[in-house]
């Protein structure tokens, strides 16, 4: 059920000056955590297509098999405790059979969306309701949700009575390929007020996008949460700076260090969409970036995971502490911390069809 893993480091934290692609570092750092102990924890499901999405509610995982219909519980120990929803017309199925995001909320709901502006939300994970998200506007306009598109590593988090999702260009008009004032103009987050459920782009890139978007137009993902307070915690995917918002969107602070021994000499994606894609999928697999952001309340750290590049053996994880950095750890792989569980922090699952595995981490600090 369960294999210890332990990354017992007594890490030097070597925070050089930031090479030519990131002269944007700034904060303050006050190591405080230089241990990290790891659990992995084994998980065993009836049905599962390995595809989904997860996080940490109620001192408890989920899981929701994105092919199967299924909304999986389970416990700190990898315990399911209890199966959801399913394929299905009936009052807690879901009548549809692929999803494109999901978000669980403080309160239980549980809200699922389709592939065509459809949101099924089910109060205390049970019971549905279908919704239609009302998209605004031309999609040649930057300020409409009709221009944008999912990113293909969707985050979808409630809260300040909306739901929230990542979002890139989707046309010609908008294009972040051929479009040399994209970070300019564009956003990155759709928002969706859950009472009139009218879709609004919000969010506008750090002028590090807007100064460098002849090298890193391509490394385009952000990620973000969100505290119980409505503040956002933004973090793009090539920019070594964390930005923090109040829940009107606007700059509070902005504060971060470059993760170690990142490899961020990124590929040329010039104009072309040819050259364009190449490096998208080189640097992904190849170079370093950063690739998740959680705040645990309970706690009151933020964490952010990166990729160091493909010489490196593992990924990193920085934690902050009222914007002052106090660890910068090694990790496994795709490591993405999903919330608190007394008396351990818990990633998000990690489903591997290759493997027939099904699996998250569960760590502590010290």
């Amino acid at each position: 059920m369960m294999k210890n893993l332990v990354f017992a480091l007594i890490v030097t934290i070597l925070f050089a000056s930031c090479n030519d692609n990131h002269d944007n570092t700034l904060g303050i750092e006050n190591i405080k955590y230089t241990n990290i102990v790891i659990d992995t924890i084994n998980v065993s499901l009836e049905n599962t297509s390995y595809i989904g999405f997860s996080g940490v509610v109620k001192n408890a995982v989920y899981f929701a098999d994105e092919l199967m219909s299924y909304l999986y519980i389970i416990d700190k120990d990898g315990g399911v405790v209890e199966r959801l929803m399913g394929l299905g017309r009936g009052p807690g199925e879901l009548p549809i059979r692929s999803f494109v995001g999901t978000s669980v909320s403080q309160d239980n709901t549980l809200y699922v969306m389709g592939g065509s502006y459809d949101m099924y939300v089910f109060k205390n994970l049970k019971e549905r309701k279908r919704k239609s998200i009302k998209v605004s506007g031309q999609k040649t306009s930057y300020e409409a949700s009709a221009a944008y598109t999912l990113l293909s590593d969707v985050v979808m988090i409630t809260g300040n009575g909306s739901i929230y999702y990542n979002v890139i260009g989707s046309n010609e008009a908008v294009d972040p390929i051929a479009q040399k004032d994209y970070f300019d103009k564009a956003h990155y987050l759709i928002q969706v007020d859950l009472k009139s459920m009218e879709a609004t782009p919000i969010g506008t890139y750090s002028d590090f996008y807007k100064n460098n978007y002849g090298k890193i137009r391509h490394m385009i993902e952000t990620y973000y949460d969100l505290d119980l307070n409505g503040n956002f915690y933004v973090s793009h995917q090539a920019d070594s700076v964390i930005y923090l918002y109040d829940k009107e969107f606007s700059l509070i602070s902005q504060f971060g260090f470059q993760g170690r021994d990142m490899d961020t000499d990124y590929s040329d994606p010039s104009s072309t969409e040819d050259k364009f894609n190449v490096a998208y999928v080189k640097d992904r697999k190849e170079k370093g970036y950063y690739y998740a952001v959680k705040y645990v309340d309970e706690l009151g750290l933020l964490f952010r995971s990166y990729k160091k590049g493909s010489r490196a053996m593992t990924d990193g994880l920085q934690i902050y502490e009222n914007n002052i950095l106090v660890a910068d750890l090694d990790v496994p792989a795709n490591f993405r911390v999903a919330g608190y569980i007394a008396p351990y922090l818990i990633t998000e699952v990690i489903a591997d069809e290759n493997s027939e595995s099904v699996m998250f981490y569960r760590f502590r600090i010290n």
